[in-house]
């Protein structure tokens, strides 16, 4: 048996590795308009258009990537009762999405990891349908969230690298990426 605190922290390093990576080394964070252009200097192809190469580590491919490694922490959270990591997994796949949807426009989202059910290809959901179900995904987190009893979230010691098990901090976290979601 595999605890999802493992996932956990394996999920945080995944997320705060992407934003930095889109946001520093990349500089795509910033081309949320979906076009960065470069005009025709160094790497332009690269760059305008968003990495699109295959077996390059392309935002694409590393948030998709990722997003397997979050359902699988959710599907343990659920099997397990640990509704605290359950909530997390919501989080963390809308702060993928968010991303990726920002980069791309319409994505892939409502049929992602569905490859037990033969969805080898998933359609693509349009921004708007994908930001109507993160922030209902958002308000169930920080709803779960704060049904926990106590001021401590159940996670294993030294495995919540964001907050160390503060629950407050949990659900002011929650509710600030709803609010920069409703932003953008």
């Amino acid at each position: 048996d595999v605890d999802p605190s493992f996932l956990f922290t394996t999920n945080t390093r995944n997320l705060t590795y992407t934003y930095s990576d889109q946001g520093y080394w990349d500089a795509q964070i910033a081309s949320t308009v979906q076009y960065y252009n470069v005009g025709d200097g160094y790497q332009s192809e690269q760059y305008n258009a968003l990495l699109w190469t295959p077996g390059f580590a392309s935002p694409w491919e590393s948030i998709y990537s990722s997003l397997v490694d979050v359902q699988a922490m959710s599907d343990l959270a659920i099997e397990e009762g640990n509704t605290f990591l359950e909530a997390v997994a919501l989080v963390y796949r809308a702060m993928f999405i968010d991303l990726v949807a920002k980069m791309y426009g319409d994505v892939p989202f409502s049929e992602i990891n569905k490859l037990d059910e033969g969805i080898v290809f998933p359609k693509y959901d349009s921004q708007k349908e994908i930001y109507e179900t993160l922030l209902i995904d958002l308000k169930t987190a920080k709803n779960m969230i704060e049904a926990i009893p106590g001021s401590t979230v159940p996670v294993l010691d030294g495995y919540d690298l964001l907050y160390g098990g503060d629950k407050s901090k949990w659900i002011k976290f929650v509710n600030s990426v709803r609010i920069r979601m409703c932003l953008l």
